[in-house]
């Protein structure tokens, strides 16, 4: 038998692998093994990575921003804590009284507001309150439009809610301890 036997060789060449791709910057192992597909997938997840770098640096710039406009809103800040306190409703303010001592109602604190030129009730339907405009310019009240439907007909409209502003609350507050204070002095008298 005068066949020459080929043997398969013990030890397979391997494929020398260039560690990067020169077109594309992206690792020849992945085109090679599958990871991209057309020249379309890399050309995406080349964009996608600027895109990522793009992102990146508008989210630095907006956390430098809101750290200087923090910094700067600090540096304004009223003294008076109150002023930060956010709008409450009328009915609110007269729990946030009572806890505080000054025995009132919501309706007793409307007739107040009312009687002292800061409040005003509008009979038109459906009836409101509605805040003055002293009120209005030294920012202790302001009026709020709230979305309505009526069950019957479904139309929708709108119903206008007093809120008093943080300003307001600290300046009612003051003002009816001070009235009711020296009202009960006289009283007692």
């Amino acid at each position: 038998m005068n066949r020459k036997q080929t043997t398969p060789a013990a030890t397979a060449k391997q494929k020398i692998i260039r560690p990067w791709c020169a077109s594309c910057a992206l690792k020849q192992e992945d085109r090679v093994l599958g990871g991209f597909e057309s020249l379309s997938d890399i050309d995406q997840c080349i964009e996608l990575f600027f895109i990522e770098k793009q992102l990146e640096a508008l989210q630095q710039d907006y956390r430098e921003k809101m750290g200087y406009m923090k910094s700067q809103m600090s540096e304004s800040k009223p003294a008076d804590s109150r002023e930060q306190d956010p709008a409450c409703s009328v009915q609110e303010l007269a729990l946030k009284m009572q806890a505080s001592g000054i025995e009132i109602g919501r309706n007793q604190l409307y007739s107040w507001l009312r009687h002292n030129g800061y409040a005003r009730y509008q009979s038109e339907k459906p009836p409101k309150h509605l805040p003055t405009e002293e009120s209005l310019a030294q920012n202790y009240m302001i009026a709020e439009k709230v979305p309505r439907c009526d069950k019957r007909t479904g139309k929708h409209s709108y119903n206008t809610r007093l809120l008093v502003t943080g300003r307001g609350q600290d300046f009612f507050i003051k003002a009816l301890r001070a009235e009711r204070g020296s009202a009960s002095k006289a009283v007692g008298v």
